[in-house]
């Protein structure tokens, strides 16, 4: 009989090792949420007491990266586990490509049961994100999406579902887990005011909430500190009214009974400059407040709360939930590791060099960066000029001091590896054959000249 069942299995296409035990898996992806903002990467007055939370009882990563500095390559990247240069999502026009092994695929080949709820038309199933998913909407919306507050429809949309899934789970066999993909919006420009969690009934100057992110560009000449300090006061209270939703997700999970067998982790796809280095918003730099972003991971029994402080990428996101998940499938070509060891035991991460890039054109960006993390030392080179620059992360977190000159050894070495990086990833990039995307319809290349990627 055992033998029967092991190669029905077999014939299943069965490859999880143990699976009444794995657990359901839940990725929330908060857009443009910059650690700083947050109360435990060390926000002073915490708009975030629920991500805050989740922190307390699971693993924070204090220096993950994300491999671009925005939402098509950055998303594209935890879904296949390779870098941009590899997926070759690098424009506002590119697809994801079909011939990419995404996380929804490789957990639905499984048995798992797929949905992901999205907040934005960047991340859009046509634009090739729907892959391996049974169910990934979009949240209805009428106008611009950027001056829309999505937070609670993603909410619900994800609390619909995962209500469906309870009714039926009686019906199903064990190995009927979930995978269920969170994205949130709203902490993305236009930044909207939320009374409910005031931060910026003080301020008197000419600034408005959800003001578009171009007229706030051309009074750049002319800011002042308290209109900065205006911004990111809306700014936290858009992570605040995206708290209280990703709050309320979290506490219907555990109060249906589901909490205790899955895998929760969340992550941004990239950060916001607020004039840290001379602007606002972002997709132009990869300096830490963009690239550098939140990572907890939390399973309640399993993960061992703790912080850890060695450089990691989201690119670890995917190999770790296949090892969480007993999934012994082919894990060639990812760029990342699994965090399981760390997570489960603590065990010390291995010392590796973090890269992320950018090749972005729009109206008024043009970038072309790579960038790489080694220890508490970032190299970032401007491929145009083939110019590097040097920055110590501890002792200059805000990377305003090149030391390029100061170090020429170190220099010398953490310049060759993105030089190297260029030379042997980008010159094969596949962005010259990547399928583009069907034509846009008037509202939203209105849209997109909003955000600015036009």
């Amino acid at each position: 009989v055992v033998t029967l069942l092991v190669l029905a299995c077999v014939l299943n296409g069965c490859t999880r090792s143990s699976r009444d035990s794995t657990p359901n898996v839940v990725l929330i992806i908060v857009d443009t949420l910059a650690v700083n903002h947050l109360g435990t990467y060390g926000h002073p007055s915490s708009p975030s007491p629920n991500i805050d939370k989740l922190a307390e009882s699971g693993t924070v990563f204090e220096k993950a990266y994300t491999p671009a500095p925005w939402t098509k390559p950055a998303v594209s990247s935890v879904f296949t586990g390779v870098m941009p240069s590899m997926h070759g999502v690098k424009s506002i026009d590119d697809v994801l490509p079909e011939s990419f092994n995404t996380l929804a695929e490789r957990l639905k080949r499984t048995d798992y049961l797929t949905a992901g709820f999205v907040s934005h038309t960047l991340i859009s199933p046509k634009l090739g994100y729907a892959q391996g998913f049974d169910t990934y909407d979009t949240v209805p919306f009428k106008g611009n999406v950027h001056s829309v507050i999505s937070s609670e429809k993603v909410t619900d949309m994800g609390l619909d579902w995962l209500k469906s899934y309870k009714e039926n789970y009686k019906e199903r066999s064990d190995s009927n887990k979930f995978f269920l993909f969170l994205h949130y919006f709203d902490p993305h420009n236009n930044y909207q005011h939320h009374k409910e969690f005031d931060q910026t009934s003080w301020y008197k100057g000419d600034l408005t909430p959800g003001m578009d992110i171009r007229a706030i560009r051309a009074k750049i000449p002319n800011i002042t500190e308290d209109d900065v300090k205006y911004l990111r006061g809306l700014y936290d209270e858009e992570i605040a009214h995206t708290d209280r939703e990703i709050g309320r997700f979290l506490g219907t999970l555990k109060d249906v009974g589901l909490s205790d067998n899955t895998i929760i982790i969340l992550t941004a796809d990239h950060g916001e400059e607020f004039f840290d280095h001379g602007s606002i918003g972002h997709s132009r730099t990869l300096f830490d407040e963009l690239t550098r972003v939140p990572l907890i991971i939390s399973y309640p029994g399993k993960v061992k709360p703790q912080r850890v402080s060695e450089p990691v990428t989201t690119l670890d996101i995917l190999p770790t939930v296949l090892d969480e998940v007993n999934l012994n499938e082919d894990r060639q070509g990812l760029a990342g590791i699994s965090l399981k060891e760390t997570l489960l035991e603590g065990k010390e991460l291995p010392r590796r060099d973090i890269y992320s890039e950018v090749d972005f054109k729009s109206s008024y960006i043009k970038a072309y960066k790579i960038s790489v993390v080694r220890g508490i030392h970032k190299a970032v080179l401007d491929k145009p000029t083939q110019s590097c620059e040097l920055y110590d992360l501890e002792s200059d977190p805000k990377e305003l001091s090149n030391i390029s000159s100061k170090d020429p050894a170190l220099f010398s070495t953490l310049s060759s590896l993105v030089i190297d990086y260029q030379n042997k990833y980008q010159k094969n990039s596949q962005n010259e054959e990547m399928q583009m995307v069907p034509e846009r319809s008037s509202e939203e290349i209105e849209q997109l000249k909003s955000l600015g990627y036009l």
